[in-house]
C-alpha cells in the first residue's frame, strides 16, 4: 500500500521497475537510512487498517498505547518490489516516532527520484533528529 500523506509512515511506496536507477546511489541520505533502520525497532503497523478518525479515538481512550505500531511482531508474508527486491516480514519503528519499512534504504539508494514530497518532508525530519545535513531534494 502507498502511504502519501503526513502521518508517521515513511516510504510506503510502489514504485515501477522502469523507474529504477542505473546505478544506486550512495550518499548522505543513504547512510541516513541505514543508520536509522539499524536502530530501529522490529514489528508490524497499522498502516492501512485505521482510519484517522479511529485512530484518534484509540488514542484518546488508551493514550499509553501505539495503536500504529506492535513491537516484536512479524507479518505471514513479505512484500516483492516491482523490481523483484524482497522485504522482510516486519515494518520499522524508527527513533524518532517514525514507521518505514525494511525496504526504506533500497528505495533512497535506487528510486530517489520517486520519492514523494510527504516522504521528502519526513526524510528532512529523520535527518534532523540525527542531527545531519542531507541538503536538498535531488530531482
Amino acid at each position: 500500500m502507498i502511504r502519501d500523506d503526513d502521518s508517521r509512515y515513511l516510504l510506503y511506496m510502489e514504485p515501477k521497475k522502469e523507474d529504477r536507477d542505473v546505478e544506486p546511489i550512495n550518499d548522505k541520505l543513504t547512510r541516513l537510512m541505514k543508520l536509522a533502520l539499524n536502530r530501529a525497532i522490529p514489528g508490524v503497523s497499522n498502516y492501512s487498517n485505521r482510519t484517522t478518525k479511529d485512530l484518534e479515538e484509540s488514542k484518546k481512550e488508551h493514550p499509553e498505547l501505539d495503536f500504529e505500531f506492535s513491537k516484536d511482531c512479524s507479518y505471514k508474508g513479505f512484500h516483492i518490489s516491482d523490481d523483484g527486491e524482497l522485504s522482510s516480514a516486519h515494518d520499522y519503528l524508527l527513533e524518532n516516532n517514525l514507521i518505514t519499512n525494511s525496504l526504506c534504504v533500497y528505495y533512497v539508494r535506487y528510486y530517489r527520484n520517486s520519492i514523494c514530497k510527504n516522504d521528502w518532508i519526513k526524510l528532512k525530519r529523520l535527518a534532523n533528529f540525527y542531527n545531519i545535513n542531507i541538503g536538498e531534494k535531488v530531482n
